[in-house]
């Protein structure tokens, strides 16, 4: 005689959860029974990837959602990556507010845009707008075709830093989500454009980041966003920013040059606005000395001397830091812009225990270059020999040695794109 076993719907439930990046059987258990359907459509539309040749699931997401308005509850994550159009159409899809009815996202939690085409900055701005709950917005090699940002915007973000003075919000800030992490990255897009919106009209939003990466290389684009970085102080707990040598070219794009020739060096501007995130526990600064520079030229030591003098002040800029990671640069043997006398001062205090309480880990991660002679410029070397990465990792370990065999504190030495760092 047979006996069928009823299972609890909560171990049914616990199974199809740790089903949910089995896509075919999630289908086929949405299609069982009634029971299974609602478990099945949540880990269904947990997490969204469109990318590539997915215009037409993009589509069809679009029309399912409009049929059926309560899955949009469902998506807490949603990636949009290069959408292109079918065979036969040359160009990429736009990211428009009529993509997707984005305002049924109320429940979405991340939202990532990477190497997609705006029309306008706007339209990110009311994209985003749309969701409520949204805690983290990543922006990854964009390209827009905004137009460049009015010379009054360039003198009221002046302005504002001039006097420390920020406005208040001028839109209603329900209708923006309060983010916990921005992450904006690279490519030929007009960031500018958002970072005065949320600096000028969305305070509050800045005011509740926890968390910020700043990543645009060699360029000094990243300059743009110090003011953003600077207000969201009072709660940011992590930072990343990459850091270049000053370049008329690259740096009057960003910010207008009176303002920084108020200091010494781009690097310095930086990190006296970064000294006002009091509450910071992990700081990475991404360094890039200039790829043009001359083969016999050295790049002036500024970055680790800006960052002495900063980590000098009294009281400590940073009294919660635990994690400080560095992005250097190696060229042709050659430890860039760094002097045994500036290792010896920033060791001298971070490991200063009455200021430093909290200090324990000091990372530091080696870009190899070598000289391009027919394009003057310096380039990054990939392929070096398991010998020459290990013989690069020990020589950048003498030289932070003063950080070496410190009770309470580690020194990681690695290369930046090495396995064990990525």
């Amino acid at each position: 005689m047979s006996h069928t076993i009823q299972l609890p719907l909560e171990i049914i439930y616990h199974v199809i959860d740790n089903m949910d990046d089995d896509l075919p059987t999630l289908r086929q258990c949405a299609l069982t029974n009634k029971a299974l359907l609602a478990c099945a459509r949540a880990n269904l539309y947990r997490h969204i990837t469109l990318n590539g040749y997915a215009y037409e699931k993009a589509q069809l997401l679009s029309r399912t959602l409009r049929a059926e308005p309560t899955l949009g509850s469902l998506i807490r994550s949603l990636r949009i990556s290069r959408l292109i159009y079918p065979d036969g159409i040359a160009h990429d899809v736009y990211l428009t507010p009529d993509l997707l009815p984005f305002h049924l996202l109320n429940e979405l939690r991340e939202f990532t845009l990477h190497w997609m085409q705006l029309q306008r900055v706007d339209e990110l701005i009311t994209i985003v707008a749309a969701l409520p709950r949204l805690e983290r917005f990543v922006c990854d090699t964009l390209v827009d075709e905004s137009p460049a940002p009015l010379p009054l915007e360039y003198a009221a973000m002046r302005a504002l830093e001039a006097e420390n003075v920020l406005r208040r919000p001028t839109a209603d800030p329900a209708l923006f989500p309060r983010l916990k992490e921005l992450v904006i990255k690279h490519g030929p897009w007009s960031h500018l454009i958002l970072a005065q919106k949320l600096l000028l009209t969305h305070r509050t939003v800045v005011e509740g980041l926890h968390l910020i990466d700043i990543s645009f290389g060699g360029t000094g684009e990243a300059l743009a966003w110090v003011p953003v970085i600077r207000a969201a102080g009072p709660r940011l707990q992590s930072l990343s920013i990459s850091m270049t040598d000053r370049s008329a070219r690259h740096t009057e794009q960003a910010l207008p040059l009176d303002l920084l020739e108020q200091y010494k060096s781009d690097h310095a501007y930086v990190l006296d606005n970064l000294s006002h995130c009091s509450t910071l526990r992990s700081l990475r600064l991404k360094y890039h000395p200039h790829a043009f520079a001359s083969l016999d030229a050295s790049p002036p030591p500024e970055f680790l001397e800006s960052l002495c003098e900063t980590f000098e002040r009294h009281p400590p800029p940073f009294p919660l830091l635990e994690h400080l990671e560095l992005w250097m640069v190696d060229r042709d043997g050659l430890t860039v812009s760094v002097t045994a006398e500036l290792i010896a001062r920033l060791a001298r205090s971070l490991l200063d225990r009455r200021r430093y309480a909290h200090f324990s880990r000091l990372s530091v991660r080696i870009q190899p270059q070598y000289w391009v002679s027919h394009l003057q410029v310096w380039s990054t070397r990939y392929n070096e020999g398991r010998a020459a990465r290990q013989a690069m990792v020990e020589r950048w370990r003498a030289t932070f040695a003063a950080f070496e065999r410190v009770p309470g504190v580690v020194l990681d030495v690695d290369l930046l794109h090495s396995p064990r760092s990525a």
